[in-house]
């Protein structure tokens, strides 16, 4: 089992290094931003996504764009 959480892992942290330049448009983050309405920390369209990368809901949010591209991709 810690092969897998260590490839998911990397794979939650290469999701979030592509996807960061993206944050701050609303089409590229639509569900992450649906999501982040009920936090008491979001604050709109500048917010800084920085200080959830940790976040269980955030990584979840990664996933569900990992898989997204993967299907995407025929896999």
């Amino acid at each position: 089992m810690r092969e897998v959480e260590r490839r998911l892992e990397q794979r939650i942290q290469e999701m979030y290094k592509d996807i960061k330049p993206y944050m701050k448009r609303e089409d590229a983050t639509k569900e992450l931003r649906e999501m982040c309405q009920n936090c008491d920390g979001y604050c709109g369209i500048d917010h800084d996504y920085e200080e959830c990368k940790d976040k269980p809901c955030f990584r979840f949010w990664l996933c569900y764009e990992i898989e997204k591209h993967r299907i995407s991709f025929g896999g």
